[in-house]
């Protein structure tokens, strides 16, 4: 049987005047969905909370990813492109491109998107980091170790780095 999370909880927490609340509501109501495997109902919800709070980038957000795990890639990519253009200081939006195309295996839209987001936010340690993860997935392994090696050079204590690179070192079988 489904876990009881009734929907009233999001409309008492808007009476009661707390948004925060109403928000933890809606989305304590969307992961229950999600765990209950009720994936329709979930996208339902997030549309719902898109009309109602349009310029939300956490529903937007979690919109593309919920499309990007049923490999509905292009519509995934268009809500985090959204945010993206809302929030053009933010890395997630075009992290989560990224994410998207080399998950659905589309290695030329992961690697323009992997550029756009090192020419927006610059080589840091996580935009390195996902470019490597992009190109070691696609088995460009020279560039991922380059990306590695080149996070390692900024944060050589970074122990995601050199896991990263360690992997990327023994594919090449060095």
């Amino acid at each position: 049987a489904a876990p009881a999370y009734p929907a009233t909880n999001v409309a008492a927490g808007r009476q009661a005047g707390a948004p925060g609340l109403a928000l933890l509501a809606r989305a304590t109501l969307i992961d229950a969905y999600l765990a209950d495997g009720r994936t329709e109902e979930a996208e339902r919800e997030l549309h719902a909370a898109i009309r109602e709070q349009p310029e939300a980038p956490l529903w937007r957000m979690y919109l593309g990813r919920l499309y990007a795990r049923g490999h509905r890639v292009d519509e995934a990519v268009a809500q985090f492109q959204v945010v993206a253009d809302r929030q053009p200081t933010s890395s997630e939006p075009l992290i989560a491109i990224v994410e998207a195309w080399t998950l659905a295996g589309n290695r030329e839209q992961a690697r323009s998107a992997a550029e756009r987001l090192i020419e927006r936010h610059g080589s840091s340690l996580q935009t390195l980091l996902v470019q490597g993860n992009a190109q070691s997935r696609f088995g460009d392994l020279a560039q991922a170790e380059a990306a590695y090696r080149k996070a390692l050079a900024d944060h050589p204590k970074e122990p995601v780095a050199v896991i990263s690179l360690a992997n990327v070192l023994a594919a090449h079988e060095r």
